[in-house]
């Protein structure tokens, strides 16, 4: 059994990729890196961690593969 975890939703772009912007005796504010959306209303909504990983990925697409490091060439000047 999986475990389950809170996720908040952006409420114009639906992306789970949201942070925590201030708080305090006005309530919370939340930002969205996406659509950089900032207010307090956001979807909250429970999901298990399988669901969680494969809606990251979907949002994410496939990990890019590392670059491979480039040969160096090294000129040297010729004296005279």
């Amino acid at each position: 059994m999986a475990k389950v975890r809170k996720v908040l939703f952006c409420p114009e772009c639906n992306s789970t990729d949201m942070y925590y912007e201030m708080g305090g005796i006005t309530g919370i504010i939340y930002h969205c890196k996406r659509c950089n959306y900032m207010g307090p209303l956001v979807i909250e909504e429970e999901i298990d961690e399988d669901e969680l990983q494969a809606m990251i990925l979907k949002e994410e697409g496939p990990p890019e593969r590392p670059a491979e490091p480039t040969k160096r060439r090294w000129l040297r000047r010729s004296k005279k």
